[in-house]
């Protein structure tokens, strides 16, 4: 036990002298800081409108663009897009034709505009929203212009029967007899999906131990253990990078319960695990990779796979089932899904 210490001791000296660990320590500080402090700047729900002309006539369009958001009405183009520039509004329309240049003058082209903020994902959805909102606009109004020319009277009651009709048929089901069978997919969403500065940690404490691990092979602590027996070697890599590990994941739950609000008492549990998966992965890797070439080669790769196969940036479960499984061979899983 006295040697465990020593050794333990030893290694967590040799770990505070090393320069690796302060660029991840530094790196995972800087970047949970970073993540922590970008703040949504407006509800994603809101749609901003610039009407040129006919704003009066065009009430049926802006209630079918609300869809259950908040519409927003913008008097200044310029101002409007601005605003989309500075991230206070996330999508715009820009309508430059009504329902008469659509239907009578058969301008099809530059009606709207859509102008969205950098890196908002959904503007081919908001696209199809448009179209929608657009055609239920134009066949209010043609009902409304052609009600007294097809049945040759004018009668406001006929009109709102028409239209009551006409919204049945878009919004309800009885033109077709449609079922819709939902298959039931457990959607597993991971908690890097809802708190990114949990993916940071788990890399950066894994990569901390897989590359200082890799270390023996350059030389560096590898005098010492060479003249060891093959099982004190392999006791003293265990308590080398078990020492090292529990060292950066303090760090990693530092920097989770400063910059993170999803942080709890059960962490410092699920931390202590992720490091013991991490140092015995990489003794298993270890084992099958004795040589100093090879493990530089490889680490890239291992790293890769798990950005890609792990749930860090998105869960590729939800869509490839298969990586589900194949996503537990990596120690960062282990971390993120708990």
């Amino acid at each position: 036990m006295q040697k465990i210490l020593i050794w333990s001791l030893t290694n967590i000296k040799s770990l505070l002298s090393n320069r690796l660990f302060y660029i991840v320590s530094i790196s995972m500080l800087l970047l949970c800081s970073a993540i922590s402090s970008i703040k949504p700047t407006v509800n994603n729900d809101t749609v901003a409108v610039f009407i040129s002309k006919n704003k009066a006539e065009m009430s049926s369009l802006i209630d079918a663009l609300k869809n259950d958001r908040e519409v927003m009405i913008y008097d200044d183009e310029e101002m409007m897009k601005q605003d989309v520039y500075d991230g206070k509004v996330i999508i715009a329309y820009s309508i430059h034709a009504d329902a008469y240049d659509y239907i009578v003058l058969k301008e099809d082209r530059n009606i709207v505009d859509v102008y969205v903020s950098p890196g908002y994902l959904y503007g081919e959805v908001d696209k199809e929203r448009f179209y929608n909102a657009w055609l239920y606009y134009c066949s209010n109004t043609l009902i409304s212009d052609e009600a007294d020319n097809v049945f040759s009277e004018s009668d406001d009651n006929l009109k709102d029967d028409l239209i009551r009709r006409k919204d049945g048929y878009l919004s309800g089901e009885s033109l077709f007899d449609i079922n819709i069978i939902e298959e039931e997919k457990p959607l597993n969403a991971s908690s890097s999906a809802t708190d990114p500065i949990r993916s940071v940690i788990a890399f950066s404490v894994f990569i901390t131990i897989f590359i200082l691990y890799g270390h023996s092979y350059s030389g560096q602590g590898f005098s010492i253990d060479r003249c060891m027996p093959l099982k004190s070697r392999t006791i003293y890599r265990f308590v080398e990078s078990m020492s090292q590990g529990i060292i950066i994941g303090v760090i990693g739950l530092i920097c989770l319960f400063v910059f993170s609000s999803y942080a709890n008492l059960k962490d410092i549990f699920q931390m202590i695990f992720f490091v013991l998966i991490c140092v015995l992965w990489t003794l298993i890797m270890g084992a099958l990779i004795r040589k100093e070439d090879t493990y530089t080669a490889v680490c890239p790769v291992i790293i890769t796979l798990q950005l890609i196969l792990c749930p860090v940036i998105i869960d590729l479960n939800n869509y490839m089932p298969l990586i589900g499984y194949l996503r537990y061979l990596f120690p960062v899983t282990y971390f993120l899904s708990l």
